[in-house]
């Protein structure tokens, strides 16, 4: 004989759980809509909440919904995400049963999260003036741009090859240097260290 065991306080109408994601692979930063259908073996939908677990983790919990069809299923949906790094996860959904429908668990689908495509930039630097006295003070602006928004992260400047200071990007993707320099010709060239979403540059 088979027997199913119920936790307290939930029915015996038993469920299956499922999940899909809207999408299998994402890249870094990115979310992802995930949605869970429960269906009663019998009778109407079930009602209560599903939890979404990622590698077995809790990521969220939300309500059900019940379905016009078939009138068994209810759905419920959470967005997972964003990811800080890339790698495979498995996500599955756990409907806690209620007080007519016994809980289950879905099978788990892999969610595969990629690296994100830094867009490529460019750095320029501009001098507040040329030709400048030697031994007054004198900036010099680093201007990073590429990429659909602002680039962000430091900038880290060279004078006459020598490392002269790292500076972080303002909010227009600019670092400005404020130093002297000594009688003579001089180079002054800045190196964007890039991020996630941006190449370095130089």
């Amino acid at each position: 004989v088979s027997l199913e065991a119920v936790p307290p306080g939930t029915g015996t109408i038993g469920t299956t759980s499922q999940v899909t994601l809207a999408q299998a692979s994402i890249r870094v930063g990115d979310t992802v809509s995930a949605t869970a259908v429960v269906t009663a073996n019998s009778g109407l939908a079930p009602s209560g909440s599903v939890d979404f677990l990622v590698n077995g983790a809790l990521a969220g919990t939300a309500s059900l919904a019940p379905q016009a069809s078939p009138p068994s299923s209810a759905t419920a949906v959470r967005t997972l995400g964003p990811y800080s790094a890339p790698g495979t996860f498995n996500v599955t959904v756990r409907y806690q049963g209620n007080a007519t429908n016994s809980p289950s668990t879905s099978p788990a689908v892999v969610l595969t999260v990629t690296a994100a495509t830094a867009a490529p930039t460019t750095t320029t630097v501009t001098p507040s003036a040329n030709p400048v006295p030697a031994g007054a003070p004198f900036s010099a602006t680093a201007l990073v741009t590429g990429g659909s928004t602002t680039p962000a992260g430091q900038v880290q400047f060279f004078v006459d090859g020598v490392a002269a200071g790292t500076l972080n990007l303002n909010a227009a993707g600019q670092a400005v240097l404020n130093t002297t320099l000594a009688t003579g010709t001089h180079s002054i060239r800045a190196r964007y260290q890039g991020s996630a979403t941006h190449a370095a540059s130089e």
